[in-house]
């Protein structure tokens, strides 16, 4: 009769080491466990409106015969700093939607230039967020319900970059690394609404707009 023979186990084999995403990087780090100050919830009420909306040109002509938003869901959040030391910089994060913002401060509040800008302020007080529960270009995402919107204050220098966002600093002269800093908890409550208005609104174009060039 053959021997019974044993047979030889297959060698393991190792499993390719994966790199942690960016969002696994930002919840690693910017987390409740990980915040040195805890703020009280804000809570925040936003709608967006849709009508009918018909569009005319300068002949008269209807260009446009559809349901629009009239009003977008934006609105201001201000969030006032742990302290009233000057910092540098902030870097803003939104557990709920995943948007960031790195800001060199002070970028004030002024025409044109905060048009551009998510984040906003002195440099001093505190920081205001342009929210939007829609995602869109130079708002800030927040969306319906609970959001945990952890801010990191940088008092000594503006770094070029945060570990898991592709946000970056406007500062030329930006340090590697920022040393002296504090993570600020800010939840907030968003409660949004949607409505349906009645009737038509019309726009035709401006008599400016429809001059001969």
């Amino acid at each position: 009769p053959t021997p019974d023979t044993e047979s030889t186990p297959a060698p393991e084999t190792k499993s390719a080491e994966t790199k942690p995403s960016d969002e696994q990087i930002l919840n690693d780090n910017f987390n409740t466990s990980r915040s040195q100050r805890q703020m009280d919830v804000q809570k925040v009420s936003v709608a967006r409106h849709f009508q009918g909306v018909v569009r005319r040109d300068c002949s008269g002509v209807v260009t446009s015969d559809k349901v629009e938003t009239v009003l977008a869901p934006h609105f201001d959040l201000k969030l006032k700093a742990p302290n009233w030391h000057k910092f540098k910089s902030v870097f803003v994060y939104n557990e709920k939607t995943g948007d960031t913002d790195l800001t060199t401060m002070p970028l004030r509040d002024f025409p044109i230039l905060s048009l551009l800008s998510e984040v906003t302020g002195s440099g001093r007080w505190g920081i205001k967020i342009k929210g939007d529960v829609a995602p869109a270009v130079f708002t800030f995402h927040i969306e319906a319900g609970l959001n945990n919107i952890f801010v990191e204050y940088h008092y000594d220098c503006a770094p070029k970059s945060i570990p898991g966002s592709s946000k970056s600093s406007s500062d030329k002269n930006a340090c590697a690394e920022s040393k002296e800093k504090i993570l600020v908890h800010y939840p907030v409550e968003v409660s949004y609404q949607e409505k349906q208005l009645n009737g038509i609104l019309e726009i035709n174009k401006l008599p400016g707009e429809c001059k001969a060039k």
